[in-house]
């Protein structure tokens, strides 16, 4: 190859990255081909060729030029921790993670491709080997800001608090106009109950990154807590004029103004909210029935006493979707706070529709006792079992991923007797109310749901509804004995009825019905009750099996998401 060819090609890749950098997809690519052109071995120029092709859209030939890229530069470091990034954004982990591996062997004092490294082994949540990746990253640039903020964060999943804030104030006094930094350190304050320290890393935060939308909502969501609604409403307000199409956004500015009594201006908040979710949204139903919850409460704050507009609110989205959890939830306290207590009554009468069940275990176990110990058995050695995440219901206790999987153990005999009862459960409601929603709205087909429950000392259950189910219910395999009829207050028993206060304030409280666990009892309610734990104080562990029953085929997201 002569030098003037030579040249050429640097100079096509030199274009290609300009381009790439300007967005200009269409020149990279021209570029890039005609460097592979003359030089078709270049892994450089078929990784430029892949980036460009990929946003014009043409996925399929720009993951293979990236791939062919990748197994071409096996020895380039720089090749490799480019198609790592491109295997990231294209959402193939593992891929990303191999090519920064090779990235660092190849090149150990390279900086880029241990940090990278270090955030994918975060992501899958591998903390002890992202914190040894941080530090790597750290020792090679010392000032790096995001590298003390992913050292913080590792350091914070392994329970290590005070460590992770000094990581995330090396990261402030590395780089002090570093948003990201401030942030997480406000978020670890407030976690550890220091809400002033968070509250001042939130603001530092957005004074140094005004257009930092993170430092925003989390200021605001702050203030919320602590019933400061006239500015959290203004903290949403900067966020919405940043993330226009964001609908936690708008949902966060309208719940504000409706707390601060400002609901006729949330009415057109939680408006722009539901006209920003889109089928691609995570959890499209629940937070559409969710803005039409709120919306109606905030009608019913800026409406007439009949609350007409708020159950119109109401009705508006049940039409669209009869059977969701979230808009019969709301629809049946708005009902008992306006004083039509026999309609509400009609769709969450606890006393009526909670209904219980006895377990036979048979011929499966010889009795129940054999049988719950070795539900609790498999519940307490799940290798799904974790400690709550802070946005569960669960408070002080662990919580299983799904149950009905392998390992499934015993779990496959109670889903059996579960589904058994559900047929008996449907019947009954049938025989008196043929009309009522759990028989209209039941699903043409169903698919189960299952998890474990593990409470130890002061653990209990926040009120909460299951808003993407039919039917939902608990077994109890494991119950403590100071859970006994003669507690006047009820400890460890599950509740009905009491809604959370944060989303229905200054509603009128809606009757409340108490039912106490037995080992050996299963429960089965619509999901659209709300229900709690009452905490406990004992050292001593309480095993629950929870359970949904939701729709087997996705919804039609069209119909729900029409204006």
């Amino acid at each position: 190859m002569s030098r003037k060819s030579d040249e050429r090609v640097r100079r096509r890749l030199a274009e290609a990255v300009r381009a790439l950098a300007e967005n200009r997809a269409r020149d990279a690519l021209d570029a890039a081909s005609a460097a592979m052109r003359e030089r078709p071995e270049l892994p450089e120029a078929r990784l430029y060729a892949g980036f460009a092709l990929v946003h014009m859209g043409e996925l399929g030939p720009g993951v293979r030029f990236i791939e062919e890229a990748a197994e071409l530069g096996s020895r380039d470091a720089g090749v490799q921790a480019g198609a790592g990034q491109a295997f990231a954004e294209l959402g193939r982990p593992a891929d990303a993670e191999a090519c920064f591996r090779r990235a660092c062997a190849i090149d150990p004092r390279a900086f880029q491709p241990r940090f990278a490294l270090a955030v994918m082994l975060e992501r899958r949540g591998a903390s002890e080997e992202a914190e040894e990746s941080y530090r790597l990253a750290i020792d090679l640039q010392p000032e790096a800001a995001p590298a003390w903020v992913g050292l913080g964060n590792a350091e914070r999943a392994q329970g290590r608090d005070e460590e992770a804030r000094e990581s995330y104030r090396r990261a402030t006094e590395a780089d002090p106009a570093h948003a990201p930094g401030w942030n997480n350190l406000g978020n670890l304050e407030r976690e550890l109950g220091r809400t002033g320290e968070a509250e001042a890393a939130y603001r530092t935060a957005v004074e140094h990154a005004p257009r930092y939308v993170p430092g925003w909502t989390n200021l605001a969501s702050l203030l919320g807590a602590a019933g400061r609604h006239e500015e959290e409403a203004e903290a949403w307000k900067r966020a919405s004029e940043l993330a226009p199409r964001d609908v936690d956004v708008w949902s966060g500015l309208g719940n504000a103004l409706e707390r601060a009594g400002r609901a006729g201006e949330a009415i057109p908040a939680l408006g722009r909210a539901l006209a920003c979710v889109t089928p691609d949204h995570p959890r499209v139903i629940s937070a559409l029935g969710r803005l039409h919850a709120a919306l109606a409460l905030a009608h019913l704050r800026a409406g007439g006493p009949d609350g007409a507009q708020a159950l119109a609110a109401c009705d508006a989205w049940l039409e669209r979707r009869p059977g969701d959890a979230t808009g019969l939830a709301a629809k049946a306290i708005l009902l008992n706070h306006l004083g039509r207590e026999e309609e509400s009554r009609a769709l969450a009468d606890a006393g009526r529709l909670a209904v219980r069940f006895r377990v036979d275990p048979a011929p499966d176990y010889p009795d129940l006792e054999r049988f719950n110990e070795a539900l609790a058995r498999h519940v307490t050695g799940h290798p799904s079992l974790a400690w709550a995440p802070p946005h569960n219901a669960t408070r002080d206790g662990q919580h299983s991923g799904e149950l009905v999987t392998e390992p499934i153990g015993p779990a496959v005999v109670l889903k059996a007797r579960i589904l058994d009862c559900i047929e008996r459960y449907v019947a009954s409601v049938a025989e008196t109310e043929p009309d009522h929603l759990v028989v209209r709205c039941r699903p043409p087909a169903t698919r189960m749901r299952m998890w474990g429950v593990v409470m130890h000392a002061g653990g209990h259950q926040i009120p909460h509804i299951h808003p993407a189910a039919w039917l939902s219910g608990v077994y109890y395999p494991e119950v403590p004995d100071f859970v006994s009829a003669e507690d006047p207050e009820h400890r460890g028993w599950i509740e009905f009825g009491r809604a959370p206060e944060e989303n229905f304030p200054d509603v009128k409280p809606m009757p409340v019905e108490a039912i106490r666990p037995e080992e050996g009892l299963l429960i089965i309610f619509p999901a659209w009750f709300y229900h709690r734990t009452v905490p406990y104080p004992a050292e001593v562990r309480r095993i629950s099996v929870a359970f949904d029953l939701v729709p087997a085929a996705p919804p039609d997201f069209r119909r729900l998401l029409a204006r």
